[in-house]
């Protein structure tokens, strides 16, 4: 006789997407088993200022008051700066969801949500790791806990560990690339700046170089430095890159007077932003969120909030639908749904706003009116419901 499942949930990853989807599950009276490899969450250079409509998502997965009382601060304001004049787009006020973004130190938030996975009923192991995987109905996993592996089923395991899952390897799952194009490089660093309260976008007069900065937390802010492959001539990363990282902020127009006391409080790091992603993201007891199902473009911000869409869509499958393997067929259905629309709008973005060469300059210009008129162009505030119909598309990238 084929022994019970132990858990109803094995979820590989203890981040954002697999805390999230812990404590949702978990709140349902799920059994919830969250697998997490690191003691202490580090410092790294990863998103930390979530789009509107993750605040949405956050909302929805009863998230939002937990967030804001722990971790995050709202951000009012999205501004872009272009040849030293600032435009800024009030959130809360603005269609579609008039909400404000959210920002906070990454590892505050890890920390934050996988406390809160444990008072809400999920089993915690950390650290811990996956060693195997064996698909099926139901799935099995070995996971190392204290020096010993055990042998862990559940009705089905979540992989929520990153663009280079594991549990996507393991799984079988066959993962897409796009070619490199832009790069993200990010720099934390203590000091005082005026970002007002802000998304702050820095357009640079070079083509294919956008700076931005952001306060995530009392005296504590990211900058990051956007820019496409051709535009510099290397990656910026570790100590030796931090002053020429800043004088490219510098150049693209962050305020000379924002960088002056802005002592690093972490690594610089690059990062480069090809999509990377599975379809369908279910099959055989195992199903992708986060970034193990879809990475997307640092570039455009969008990270968190895709993350939190994904764990509310498959708790949402889990719970309207007892036939777990048909539930989560659904989710994958979905999520490749507003995938696609998600990574065509952002690749949208990089060829009309970030293109080099002789006429790259030219065309950013032209987007950047484009954008000004047609609001719903843009994935920070619209997310995948970006629209662009041919006739826009076609003027973006004449």
């Amino acid at each position: 006789m084929r022994q019970d499942p132990e858990f109803d949930v094995l979820v590989i990853g203890g981040g954002l997407a697999g805390s999230s989807l812990a404590i949702a599950l978990a709140r349902e009276g799920a059994r919830v088993l969250l697998v997490e490899r690191e003691r202490v969450f580090r410092d790294r250079v990863r998103g930390e200022v979530m789009a509107p409509w993750g605040t949405v998502e956050a909302r929805r997965l009863r998230l939002l008051d937990l967030l804001r009382e722990r971790c995050a601060i709202d951000v009012r304001y999205l501004t872009y700066h272009f040849g030293g004049e600032g435009e800024s787009l009030d959130l809360p006020t603005a269609a579609p969801h008039f909400e404000p973004s959210l920002a906070f130190h990454h590892p505050v938030m890890q920390e934050t949500l996988i406390d809160e996975a444990t008072d809400a009923g999920a089993t915690v192991w950390r650290p811990s790791r996956l060693v195997s995987l064996f698909p099926g109905r139901p799935p099995r996993a070995e996971i190392t806990l204290d020096g010993v592996v055990k042998t862990i089923t559940a009705r089905l395991v979540v992989g929520a560990d990153g663009r280079d899952s594991q549990v996507a390897r393991l799984g079988g799952f066959e993962r897409r690339t796009d070619p490199d194009e832009l790069l993200a490089a990010g720099l934390l660093v203590r000091g005082q700046m005026d970002t007002a309260d802000g998304v702050n976008m820095f357009i640079s007069e070079a083509a294919g170089q956008i700076a931005a900065a952001t306060r995530i937390a009392p005296d504590l802010y990211r900058l990051y430095f956007f820019h496409h492959m051709d535009a510099i001539p290397s990656r910026l990363s570790g100590e030796r890159d931090i002053e020429p990282a800043l004088e490219y902020m510098c150049d693209a127009g962050v305020p000379k007077e924002w960088l002056a006391d802005a002592t690093p409080e972490g690594p610089l790091a690059t990062f480069d932003g090809a999509h990377r992603w599975v379809d369908r993201p279910y099959r055989d007891g195992v199903v992708l969120i986060g970034d193990a199902a879809g990475a997307s473009d640092p570039s455009w911000g969008s990270g968190l909030s895709r993350t939190l869409r994904d764990v509310r869509l498959l708790r949402d499958a889990l719970t309207a639908d007892a036939d777990w393997p048909r539930a989560a067929a659904a989710y994958a259905d979905q999520h490749d749904e507003y995938w696609v629309r998600l990574r065509d709008a952002e690749r949208l973005s990089a060829a009309a706003l970030m293109s080099v060469g002789p006429g790259g300059a030219a065309r950013r210009d032209r987007a950047l009116e484009i954008f000004g008129r047609e609001p719903e162009l843009e994935t920070w505030t619209y997310g995948p419901e970006a629209n662009c119909d041919d006739a826009v598309r076609a003027e973006l990238l004449a």
